[in-house]
């Protein structure tokens, strides 16, 4: 265990980029100042960030510095409850070797960017969202459906912007059956059999899945989340539409 823990953290620290300068290291920690230069050409403000591989080999990043530049905890921008950045689903135990660091770190830059976006605008940039709790892994679920069908940009323009056929349909989706009504029409996704587009009915006895059913168990998914999470956190006033308030 130990010695797969010092591999985990011998490949982060091999690996760090050139917008990271090392403030001190330990065994298992690096204290850092990251600056990111912006597609604008700008760099980022200057971020105090500790990096610590855990003993269950979970990889962390938070920032520790006095002057805080980012709210101490904040779900609309992917900051948890113990002060450590989302970066991404399950990329906390994602590192294994040199080449899963390097896309921690790429995770880490444009996280970075995300933030400085968030502080000017008060929004998390739309088409970089990642849904929360259980509801990250049907958005997952549902991206990867979408490539295959050929309706990625569809499905990015339903979860960033609540637009376009995905989203219209996901409204209509029967809580009961839990599959969209009138059976006898077209397949949503296209799904076809011997050439033809099947209909409703068919797509369900083939239990084939479905965008918009995905998107409606994505959005009530979500809605659990920020329902269960008033009873536990409060606004920290970063986001303008946080559903804390």
């Amino acid at each position: 265990m130990v010695g797969h823990r010092k591999e985990i953290f011998e490949s982060i620290l091999s690996t760090c980029p050139a917008w990271t300068s090392i403030r001190e290291r330990d065994e298992f920690e690096i204290h850092f100042i990251a600056q990111i230069e912006r597609g604008s050409g700008k760099l980022t403000r200057a971020y105090d960030l500790l990096m610590k591989v855990w003993t269950d080999e979970r990889v962390t990043v938070q920032e520790v510095s006095k002057d805080r530049l980012l709210p101490i905890s904040c779900p609309q921008r992917h900051i948890n409850a113990d002060e450590t950045f989302c970066v991404g689903l399950r990329a906390d135990y994602s590192v294994k070797d040199t080449a899963s660091a390097e896309i921690w770190w790429q995770r880490l830059a444009v996280f970075l960017a995300c933030q400085e976006t968030a502080e000017e605008s008060r929004k998390w940039p739309p088409m970089l969202q990642v849904s929360h709790g259980e509801a990250a892994d049907l958005q997952l679920e549902a991206e990867e459906l979408a490539r295959k069908l050929d309706l990625a940009k569809a499905y990015e323009m339903a979860v960033a912007y609540d637009e376009g056929s995905i989203a219209a349909l996901s409204k209509h989706v029967s809580r009961i059956t839990g599959r969209l009504p009138r059976p006898r029409m077209l397949c949503a996704c296209g799904y076809t059999d011997n050439g033809h587009v099947k209909s409703r009915q068919q797509c369900a006895g083939d239990n084939n899945l479905c965008l918009p059913v995905l998107e409606y168990r994505r959005r009530r998914a979500e809605m659990s989340f920020w329902r269960e999470a008033r009873g536990r956190l409060s606004c920290c006033g970063a986001i303008d539409d946080c559903p804390l308030k």
